[in-house]
């Protein structure tokens, strides 16, 4: 199973991820930036699902202009 964990900012992926490596959870993907203003990492639990973490700033933008045209 996959589980996406969308947060709010880049300053909690970094914060999930300390936590999670603190923790000495299995991190599958280091935290990295990516194209189109992406951060995140991967990890797994003990039973084997994947957890994806991400911070996109791209989505942020999108909502926040749609907010401000009353959608």
């Amino acid at each position: 199973m996959s589980i996406l964990a969308f947060l709010d900012s880049k300053a909690e992926i970094n914060r999930l991820f300390a936590q999670s490596k603190a923790a000495h959870a299995k991190i599958v993907s280091e935290r990295e930036d990516k194209p189109r203003k992406l951060r995140e990492f991967m990890a797994a639990d003990l039973d084997g699902n994947l957890i994806r973490a991400f911070y996109d700033c791209e989505i942020i933008i999108s909502f926040a202009s749609d907010d401000s045209r009353g959608r």
